[in-house]
């Protein structure tokens, strides 16, 4: 929304400011505190760019506005900054995982927004923080503007709409960037469905070192072109798409001489610079004048145990080596024919992964656009695709129509290359001046962008036999295997800080994640930052901070999908008490 709108706009049952620290305190955002002028929490962002192309953010409200007003969004840091406290003493963690509970947030914006619309008084106090000194006739031109973001933010919440609450430190992204995909095609009568596979927020350390990220393993990182992570940018440009940005596919005609192209807000140059910063993060180490010192004996055990149980899919990896290539290692549901099966299935909650494959909308502006699906053959988008094939066009499309942005940035001399003409794709004459090397390079990027930051799934026959009952799942459980019904192992160094555990948070601690899943706590408390140095996790009662009960089960005993606790069992119950504390020590020095 505008950034004026912003800190003008009420809490929608009374009249605290909605940026007042201890009501985004409630949401658990983090202040910067090291810059008191800021009135943001960590990971807001202003933004201001031309909005002549776009419907959702063109809006107009007051006389002689011009087209760029500052916006304010989320960016990485929001999700992907952890805080935790021992004793008298806090300390944050950069790309840990937040425990922000982004669903209410998002709910009670909305809320605030149609309140202040429909409430003359308070309506009254938000124009005249937001108008100031300009003329008291803008106000029906606020009233109107308000009016057209409150419609979308309550279409966009009401898409995500879900019985499950997600509570502290989860979000189903995927489920929330699905459904803006769909909102976004063009489509009179879009298929939306519940976010209702809430996963952790992945810690980023070493993620620019991975052939592919998300729990499923669905965003490639690769290729790279003069030193530019494509498949990264493509993969947060979809995260822009998902989160507050915009993309427009009815203004922008013609396509590209590699694809079709649309209008979007985002910033390449940006999200290039923050990937970097990223690829120059290390993991945490275990701060022993904080948390106590290491057992060495423990650790020592530990590692034994380590590389016996863990090591096969969870790989060691030097913390300072930032440039080591990390394989990921897949943990799949469903075996995949013709190819290798290394691991075994994880057995953990299936919801994200289902949902992610499973997902299909109508792709009007996209339909018949060519696309390399997850084994490398050509297809093509039909009327109704899945989603994910879906956000794999509309990342392609909005990069495409900045290829020019994104050779302006390329030029400078440090990385070799410098562009005269950046707004020209057209094939055939050279634009003047232009150098061979700069010609290619131009195509070497298109051609990258379009080979998609996002595999899209196979489908294949095949019916498998399963030895359990997966509820609502049991048909994506037991047929069509996929590349993306899997989960990832990922190397753990840094893991310590990292709670909850497993890609749903179904597990509070490390020592409960070593436990069998039967013996696993059924219910826990999240809201804290509270560290436990004996289990390694927050604290788990009910207190005035650890407010949200997470439960794994419903009412009458059955799982609660989307927060089944159970998987990545792998002899447990063969692991004494001792053999366990022997293994969180060894992860602690990870």
């Amino acid at each position: 929304m505008p950034a004026s709108w912003l800190r003008a706009l009420e809490r929608a049952d009374n009249e605290t400011l909605f940026l007042d620290v201890e009501n985004m305190g409630r949401f658990r955002f983090l202040m910067d505190e090291t810059n008191p002028d800021n009135p943001y929490p960590i990971g807001f962002a202003e933004d201001r760019q031309p909005d002549g192309n776009f419907e959702r953010t063109r809006l107009r409200w007051f006389s002689g506005q011009g087209d760029n007003e500052r916006w304010i969004g989320l960016n990485c840091a929001a999700c992907h900054t952890a805080e935790l406290r021992y004793g008298a003493t806090r300390f944050r963690v950069d790309g840990g995982p937040s425990i922000i509970d982004f669903q209410s947030f998002d709910e009670e914006i909305a809320l605030a927004l149609r309140q202040t619309l429909d409430v003359d008084s308070k309506f009254e106090r938000f124009a005249q923080r937001v108008l100031a000194a300009r003329s008291i006739d803008d106000g029906p031109r606020l009233r109107a503007a308000l009016g057209e973001l409150t419609e979308w933010r309550e279409t966009v919440v009401a898409a995500n709409e879900s019985g499950l609450r997600y509570g502290f430190s989860r979000l189903d992204a995927f489920g929330h960037i699905f459904n803006q995909v769909a909102l976004f095609t063009g489509a009179d009568s879009p298929t939306v469905r519940p976010s209702d596979a809430p996963v952790s927020y992945p810690f980023l350390w070493n993620t620019p070192q991975h052939d592919v990220v998300q729990w499923n393993g669905i965003a490639r990182n690769e290729p790279r072109i003069l030193g530019v992570n494509i498949g990264a940018l493509g993969r947060n440009t979809g995260e822009v798409i998902g989160v507050f940005g915009e993309l427009n596919v009815s203004r922008r005609s013609g396509a590209s001489l590699f694809g079709r192209r649309a209008y979007s807000s985002v910033f390449v140059a940006n999200l290039i610079e923050m990937e970097e910063q990223v690829a120059r993060l290390q993991s945490p180490q275990w701060p022993e004048e904080i948390l106590g010192p290491l057992d060495s004996g423990r650790v020592g055990r530990g590692r034994d145990l380590f590389a016996q149980q863990c090591r096969r899919c969870h790989q060691l990896v030097d913390r300072q080596a930032l440039d080591t290539p990390i394989t990921a290692q897949m943990s799949r549901f469903l075996p995949v024919p013709g190819e290798s099966n290394t691991f075994p299935p994880p057995g953990t909650d299936p919801a994200m992964a289902c949902r992610s494959y499973e997902r299909t909308t109508a792709a009007e502006f996209y339909a018949g656009v060519t696309f390399t699906d997850e084994v490398g053959t050509q297809q093509r988008v039909g009327d109704e695709e899945r989603i994910s094939t879906l956000l794999a066009a509309m990342v392609r499309s909005a990069l495409l129509d900045q290829a020019g942005e994104l050779l302006t940035y390329l030029r400078s001399p440090t990385r070799g290359l410098v562009v005269n003409n950046p707004g020209e794709y057209a094939p055939g004459t050279p634009p003047a001046g232009a150098s061979v090397t700069r010609l290619v390079t131009r195509d070497q990027v298109a051609s990258a962008i379009n080979e998609g930051a996002f595999q899209s799934p196979q489908t294949q026959g095949g019916e498998f036999n399963t030895l359990r009952d997966w509820g609502e799942f049991n048909a994506c459980m037991t047929s069509n295997p996929s590349r993306l019904k899997a989960y990832k192992a990922r190397p753990l160094n840094g893991i310590w800080a990292t709670a909850p555990y497993l890609h749903n948070g179904s597990v509070p601690n490390l020592y409960q994640l070593l436990l069998p899943p039967s013996r696993r706590v059924p219910s826990f408390y999240l809201g804290t930052r509270e560290f436990d140095v004996e289990m390694v996790g927050f604290r788990l009662g009910q207190t005035t901070e650890n407010t949200f009960e997470y439960r794994t089960t419903n009412e009458d005993g059955s799982i609660r999908w989307g927060n089944y606790n159970g998987g990545h069992d792998y002899g447990n119950d063969l692991l004494s008490r001792e053999q366990r504390y022997d293994l969180i020590e060894y992860m602690k020095s990870l």
